[in-house]
């Protein structure tokens, strides 16, 4: 029974949605001539609003918070800001109505955002009450903490392999979705955990400090690949590797730091984050939706932490007609500037870096047709192998329509909009899953990593479905 109130207690500590007010059109105005494209504040952790949008700015004239709106409250602003408009234009204030239709348009790029906030909320809110309904434990009592944690933006997935199985998944959800969750909903959700303080487990139990990681350095970077049942076992050792381990662990710690070779096991790695349900078409990728104007969909990818690379647009032919697609691409990670010449043992640490910054890249390709995204692909890495991601993947979208490949070696998936059957002008999403390896030529060790590619597209948005 006491489960189930913490269940009730914690929806009724997070605020419901109440339908905004309707404003006169002087109070629209006298709010809309404060839009100022330079003032943005921070909403989320990871994205930042106009200052418009701001609660002491935006509750006073509406009555709720931009964050909790639904899109029945943006149809209605529509509508409102509209009429006033109109009835600007008509008094002879065209200026007044240009202040109108700025400040809207820049109210109405948000609505996707406060949809994923929305989606973010209820994910949240079932993973902390999930923890809350387990029996008081020591292993509760460390996944409440790493809860904690995790909403106040610390990367707890080092300490997930010393939890118990089942906090696992809430204590991800948390990690992936602290970033999209306003401040409001964070600060509902410490309070209804708890400080965690008085419930720390015995010394067998507890999540390691940062001396316990450092202690662990050297076994971890020659098994990265095998910290958890999930994932695959490092290969088997070779002659050289061989020689390598009848040498004494400090002298291959030193000969890494003195090579500046950063240690991999201290390197987190995840594929983004993938969010939606058996609908396909609601399935979203690093913030980015099929169908959202191009160029809000680059915004959303470099408050992601991608960096343009390159913008432009192609000219492409369909029998006879022939239309453009935008397109752009973004990627993530450095690249290490050649240093020409090298001893053998500088080669060696040059090398080691390139394979570890190829692991750490990551890349974004969107095409649109007519300003409208149509195509979105990324590219990342996770030490979690292909069998691990597979789960993930099946976890967030169900089952797919097509499911090949080999366990520990490839994953290829593909969901189609229709469940029932494959037309020219559904929604589709394929995601590949294979093993990948890079060699630590300072340490002398394989090591193993997963690439990941999403790719999800609207054929009927384009004039052509780009396979």
């Amino acid at each position: 029974m006491k489960y189930v109130v913490s269940l009730y207690l914690l929806l009724c500590s997070i605020p419901l949605h109440a339908a905004i007010t309707e404003p006169g059109c002087a109070q629209l105005l006298s709010w809309a001539a404060q839009h100022d494209q330079k003032q943005q504040w921070q909403v989320t952790p990871r994205y930042q609003f106009p200052g418009i949008s701001r609660d002491e700015v935006l509750v006073p004239v509406f009555g709720e918070s931009v964050t909790r709106w639904s899109m029945e409250d943006f149809r209605n602003l529509s509508q409102w800001m509209r009429t006033c408009r109109q009835q600007f234009l008509q008094d002879g204030d065209p200026a007044a109505a240009r202040t109108l239709a700025t400040a809207s348009g820049a109210m109405m790029r948000l609505t996707g955002y406060v949809q994923q906030f929305d989606r973010s909320r209820g994910e949240a809110e079932q993973a902390v009450a999930s923890l809350l309904a387990a029996p008081e434990s020591q292993g509760r009592a460390a996944a409440i903490e790493l809860a904690q944690q995790a909403l106040r933006g610390t990367n707890i997935r080092r300490e997930l392999r010393n939890v118990p199985r089942e906090f696992m998944r809430p204590l991800m959800g948390l990690t992936n979705i602290h970033g999209l969750l306003p401040q409001r909903d964070i600060e509902a959700l410490q309070a209804q955990l708890g400080s965690g303080e008085g419930v720390a487990g015995t010394s067998a139990d507890r999540v390691p400090g940062g001396a316990d990681v450092e202690a662990q350095k050297d076994a971890q970077s020659r098994a990265v690949a095998s910290q958890s049942p999930d994932r695959r076992a490092t290969p088997p050792t070779t002659t050289t590797e061989q020689a390598e381990t009848s040498a004494p662990a400090e002298s291959r710690v030193a000969a890494s730091q003195s090579l500046d070779v950063p240690d991999i096991s201290q390197i987190e790695l995840l594929p983004p984050p993938l969010q939606g349900g058996a609908d396909v078409t609601q399935t979203r990728l690093v913030g980015v939706r099929l169908g959202m104007p191009l160029e809000a969909a680059i915004e959303a990818v470099q408050q992601a932490g991608f960096r343009l690379k390159d913008k432009g647009g192609n000219l492409h032919k369909l029998g006879v007609y022939q239309y453009w697609l935008d397109f752009a691409e973004l990627e993530k990670g450095e690249t290490e500037p050649f240093p020409g010449t090298m001893t053998p043992a500088e080669s060696r640490a040059y090398q080691t870096r390139l394979g570890i910054q190829s692991v750490q890249s990551g890349k974004v390709s969107l095409v649109a047709y007519e300003g409208r995204v149509g195509r979105i692909s990324v590219s990342a890495s996770t030490f979690d192998g292909p069998d691990a991601v597979k789960a993930y993947v099946l976890e967030r979208l169900g089952e797919p329509h097509k499911l090949e490949g080999y366990p520990d070696v490839r994953w290829y998936m593909v969901w189609h909009q229709d469940r029932d059957k494959q037309t020219l002008d559904d929604t589709q999403l394929r995601i590949e899953a294979k093993q990948m390896q890079y060699t630590d030529l300072v340490r002398n060790v394989n090591v193993p990593y997963t690439q990941i590619s999403y790719s999800t597209w609207l054929c009927g948005t384009l004039p052509k479905c780009m396979e």
